[in-house]
């Protein structure tokens, strides 16, 4: 293991500022970008929600999905009006690229989406 050197960092930027990102397919070969968010971003969002944890699976769904120039393309209230297996997917590929829920509590989420839109 090394110890990354203020040159080693600017060499690395690139790969370490890239937008990580995955394809999911809604319907019928149409989809979005999931991307993972930076930190700042990720804070920006945390600290804006004040409304629960429901909204706020909406709200980071809403921030994440994004087209081709990362521009976003729901609200969180179009999220909410998905249908279910469409917000699932979307949900589960957020959580998993922005690391929100661990393997363990992943089961438990899913299960709580479930009842929430149910």
């Amino acid at each position: 293991m090394a110890v990354i050197t203020k040159d080693l960092f600017a060499q690395m930027k690139e790969e370490l500022f890239g937008v990580e990102s995955e394809y999911v397919e809604l319907k019928n070969g149409y989809g979005v970008n999931v991307i993972q968010l930076t930190a700042e971003g990720a804070v920006a969002l945390a600290s804006s929600q004040n409304e629960g944890t429901q909204n706020a699976m909406f709200a980071w769904t809403a921030a994440c999905c994004v087209d081709d120039d990362l521009n976003p393309i729901f609200t969180k209230e179009d999220v909410a009006k998905l249908p279910h297996d469409i917000a699932g997917k979307l949900t589960s590929a957020v959580v998993r690229l922005n690391g929100l829920l661990n393997v363990e509590t992943s089961g438990e989420a899913e299960k709580n989406l479930e009842e929430v839109e149910s």
